[in-house]
């Protein structure tokens, strides 16, 4: 979970070279490579596929230098015919009736931004991947997103769903603990007062 917080947080950042030292530690304690790129790829409904791209050229090279044959076998489990159905199961799964009740409250102009998109590309084309538990996804999101700054609400809404997923407050704070050297102090107590403010 280590190298999945910060290879989230490298994601975040869009830092290739710290990526490529992640990278290279998590191999050596045994990290499935699957799982490397699932972390990394978890983050981009988060941070955007620019940043994204930035951590895999990283990731990628200390894969290649480590012998790990690339590309590595599709992880999607989901269709365009299915995406939006499986996107909302697991986002409900999650997040619970809030979920129901927010689509049911979005006007019709907000529909394809706040359903089609969030329940459709964050939840049905990410969390429905293979290489990774959904336990360990939400872990990714909380990083990648504590590691933006200035996304409380969001943040807030991540620290609750890890805690439903099985997590402790104690995890989390030990999440943000093995990012402060990328994040710096303003993000990290920024994202521990949220974690602090929840239940």
């Amino acid at each position: 979970q280590k190298y999945f917080v910060l290879l989230a947080t490298c994601a975040a950042q869009g830092l290739p070279e710290e990526a490529e030292d992640v990278t290279a530690a998590a191999l050596k304690a045994g990290v499935e490579p699957v799982a490397i790129k699932e972390a990394v790829y978890q983050t981009a409904p988060y941070v955007g596929v620019g940043r994204v791209k930035e951590a895999l050229e990283g990731v990628n090279e200390a894969l290649k230098d480590a012998g790990v044959r690339l590309p590595l076998a599709s992880q999607t489990t989901v269709n365009d015919q299915n995406r939006l159905a499986k996107g909302i199961e697991v986002q409900t799964a999650i997040f619970g009736d809030a979920i129901t009740q927010m689509h049911k409250n979005t006007t019709e102009p907000m529909k394809p931004l706040m359903i089609d998109d969030l329940s459709g590309y964050c939840f049905g084309d990410f969390y429905t991947r293979t290489g990774m538990s959904v336990k360990d996804r939400e872990l990714v999101v909380f990083a990648a997103i504590a590691a933006l700054g200035g996304c409380e609400a969001q943040l807030k809404a991540h620290a609750g769903a890890n805690l439903k997923e099985g997590a402790t407050k104690q995890n989390l704070i030990d999440a943000l603990q093995v990012a402060v050297p990328l994040n710096g102090f303003p993000r990290t107590l920024n994202a521990v007062a949220v974690v602090n403010s929840i239940a």
